[in-house]
């Protein structure tokens, strides 16, 4: 239950805190929209591309495929941070989420106490994913030839 009683949407489980938004979807776009701070994704294209337009710094969280490549663009390019996944081990289950929940805590808490270089690179990068668009391409192919 929330802090009202009332009952959590899918997904909270019981030890999430009452500000954490549970659901089977989210509208993504929106809410990047609204200027979040951070998006903790798993770095899929749309999420990532939709993240960098944007103009919010991600923490990754990568499984497979392009996740993973994604996860590495986003340190290299300066816009967030990475979280990889832990390889397959003989360790205690329980002791290896806890330390990935930790190592994830760890990179989301200082991110947001020095965002201003995350942001900084962000803005930059979507410069480059922000061409206008449809309109912005129908008017250039539409426009009439330069003269000669």
């Amino acid at each position: 239950k929330d802090s009202a009683g009332a009952p959590r949407p899918f997904g909270c489980g019981d030890s999430a805190p009452g500000n954490a938004l549970c659901s089977a979807s989210m509208p993504q776009v929106d809410i990047l929209t609204k200027g979040i701070d951070l998006f903790v994704t798993h770095g899929g294209q749309n999420s990532f591309v939709e993240a960098i337009t944007q103009q919010t710094p991600v923490l990754v969280v990568p499984t497979v495929g392009d996740q993973l490549a994604n996860a590495d663009q986003a340190v290299k390019m300066g816009i967030g941070e990475k979280v990889d996944r832990p390889p397959p081990s003989d360790a205690d289950p329980a002791q290896v989420a806890a330390d990935y929940r930790t190592e994830i805590k760890s990179k989301l808490l200082s991110m947001l106490s020095d965002p201003a270089p995350y942001k900084d690179a962000v803005v930059k990068a979507s410069s480059s994913y922000r061409g206008g668009g449809v309109d912005e391409a129908v008017g250039v192919l539409m426009a009439p030839p330069p003269a000669s």
